[in-house]
C-alpha cells in the first residue's frame, strides 16, 4: 500500500504540476493577447494621429496658399494704381501747361502795363489754385484707393481662412 499511495501521490503531483503549468500558460497567453491588443491599439492610434497631422498640414498649406494669392492680387492692384497715378499726374501736368498757354493766348497784354509786384495775374492765380486742388484731390484719391485695396484684400484673406 505504501507503494500505491506513493504512486498516487506522484500522480497527484504530476497532475498539480500540469495544472499549474497549464494555468501559467493560459495566463501568459492572456498577457500576450493583452500586450498584442495594446500594441495594435497604439499602432492604430499612432497611424490616426499621423493622418490627422498630415491633413492639418494640408489644410494649413491650402490656407497659406490662398492668403498668398490674395496678397499677390492686392499687390497687382497696387501696381496698377501706381501706373494709373503716374499717368494721371502726367496728364495733370500737361493740362496745367496747356491751360497756362491758353491763358497767355486768350489774354495777351502787350499794350497793357505789366502788373505791379503786389498784384499777381488773376488767371495765373486761378490756374495755380486749380492745380493745387487737383494735386490735393489726387493725394486723397490715392489714399482712398490704397485703403480700399487693403480692405478688400483683408476681407478676401479672412474669407479664405473660413471653413467651407
Amino acid at each position: 500500500m505504501h507503494l500505491v499511495s506513493l504512486l498516487d501521490l506522484r500522480l497527484w503531483l504530476a497532475a498539480a504540476l500540469a495544472a499549474a503549468l497549464l494555468w501559467g500558460g493560459v495566463e501568459r497567453m492572456r498577457g500576450n493577447d493583452a500586450r498584442t491588443a495594446l500594441a495594435e491599439f497604439r499602432l492604430t492610434a499612432e497611424k490616426a494621429r499621423a493622418e490627422a497631422e498630415a491633413r492639418q498640414r494640408e489644410i494649413e498649406q491650402q490656407r497659406t496658399q490662398a492668403v498668398q494669392e490674395v496678397a499677390t492680387h492686392a499687390q497687382e492692384q497696387i501696381n496698377a494704381l501706381e501706373r494709373d497715378l503716374a499717368d494721371s499726374r502726367g496728364a495733370a501736368d500737361r493740362l496745367r501747361v496747356a491751360a497756362a498757354s491758353a491763358a497767355r493766348r486768350a489774354c495777351p497784354r502787350p499794350a497793357a502795363p505789366a502788373p505791379s509786384a503786389g498784384e499777381p495775374d488773376p488767371l495765373a492765380v486761378l490756374i495755380d489754385v486749380l492745380g493745387a486742388v487737383g494735386e490735393r484731390a489726387a493725394i486723397y484719391a490715392e489714399a482712398a484707393d490704397r485703403a480700399r485695396i487693403a480692405g478688400l484684400a483683408c476681407e478676401a484673406a479672412f474669407d479664405s481662412l473660413m471653413p467651407r
